[in-house]
């Protein structure tokens, strides 16, 4: 049962920290400050080798340019279905939030079937038809 614990509360801990620098040891600290569940660094790093053998987690590891290798304790951690992410999070939307705010410089486009006048709402969306979008 405990082991069952300890799974469930590691899988939260790295649904909660996608994209974030991971090492079984901080994971350790912040699982026995936090969640008061007590698991060894080793264990740690063993069970998110099992996480990512199972496909549910995939580990980005960082790269030394000077040393020319790979950081071997360092990785960064992906969910590799967002849906179960969000299940096991119970859908919390907090991410969203934050991604709203952040004041992109990328252009957004629509592109329509038909063959519409070029126009641009409020909002910086822009609306084109398709053999407009072709030729440009």
């Amino acid at each position: 049962m405990k082991n069952r614990e300890a799974l469930s509360a590691l899988a939260d801990a790295l649904c909660s920290s996608i994209g974030s620098l991971t090492n079984p040891n901080r994971v350790s600290n912040i699982l026995q400050s936090v969640q008061k569940v007590k698991i060894d660094p080793d264990t740690v790093a063993k069970y998110i080798g099992y996480l990512e053998e199972a496909f549910l987690f995939e580990g980005a590891k960082r790269f030394n340019i000077k040393g020319n290798k790979y950081y071997e304790s360092i990785k960064k951690y992906y969910a590799a279905d967002v849906g179960l992410r969000n299940a096991k999070l119970n859908f919390r939307q907090q991410e969203l939030k934050s991604l709203l705010k952040i004041d992109d410089s990328f252009r957004k486009i629509v592109i329509v079937g038909n063959d519409i006048a070029e126009y641009t709402d409020d909002k910086g969306i822009r609306y084109i038809g398709l053999f407009q979008f072709l030729l440009q």
